[in-house]
């Protein structure tokens, strides 16, 4: 008897990994200082990419950001779909906004 084809890993499901794995450190209190540093380093690594890859045109740096920038659009990419970003997209879009107003304000204090 033949096995029918296994269905394919439903749309909405696929959306919601992202959100899965971030909330359990936004539900429970404990995980909440690994959430902060996570995103402290997050920030601080993306930021030191985003100025190395725009003030010193370091091509490694460039690999590193389009690299970035596409797992970003991977993860979000089922929420733009459905027209609703979930908890995990706006973390990461508030990741990005976070580096990209810390590395401008290194750039105007001349840090950089």
């Amino acid at each position: 008897m033949k096995q029918p084809p296994e269905a394919p890993e439903s749309e909405p499901e696929a959306g919601r990994a992202l959100d899965r794995h971030l909330l359990e450190y936004v539900r429970d209190p404990g995980l909440w200082p690994v959430l902060v540093t996570l995103l402290a380093v997050a920030t601080t690594l993306l930021t030191a990419t985003l100025l190395f890859a725009w003030r010193a045109r370091n091509p490694f740096s460039l690999a590193a950001l389009f690299a970035l920038v596409l797992a970003t659009v991977v993860a979000v990419e089922p929420d733009l779909r459905r027209r609703r970003l979930g908890a995990g997209a706006g973390i990461l879009l508030g990741l990005w906004a976070a580096s990209a107003a810390a590395a401008a304000l290194v750039i105007r204090l001349g840090g950089f």
